[in-house]
């Protein structure tokens, strides 16, 4: 297995013929992610990051956590339907609503413009 890097240099490993840089961004209303390989090759994606280019990012650049600034109260119903389309899970819900969501910079990024239309106040910040 050779390493692609962060933008910085930093080593991510990975299964490509070469070395790179691993990139995850906002298109639209859509996650998208690339990995930028030095022999020319280019993986890349939208939606749901692959989970080790996710970590990868995660571990580089820190964790960020959005989370509501109050109760969404009557928003309550909405603010579900929108982490359900996000594919968070019935028995995730509560904890949810409580602690908020965690992921890189630009999930959350993403998921704060879905959650905003419901008509809630969010924090985004960086954890640790």
């Amino acid at each position: 297995m050779i390493a692609c890097v962060m933008s910085d240099g930093t080593a991510v490993p990975t299964s490509c013929c070469g070395t790179g840089r691993v990139y995850d961004f906002v298109a639209g209303e859509r996650l998208g992610w690339s990995v930028d390989h030095e022999c020319g090759a280019l993986e890349c994606g939208r939606g749901e990051l692959p989970e080790d280019l996710r970590r990868a990012i995660m571990e580089h650049y820190g964790v960020f956590r959005l989370r509501f600034a109050a109760d969404p109260g009557s928003r309550r119903v909405a603010v579900m339907k929108v982490l359900r389309e996000f594919g968070t899970p019935l028995s995730r819900l509560k904890a949810v609503l409580e602690d908020g969501l965690t992921g890189t910079e630009a999930e959350m990024t993403v998921a704060r413009r879905h959650l905003a239309r419901a008509g809630v106040a969010l924090v985004l910040e960086r954890q640790g």
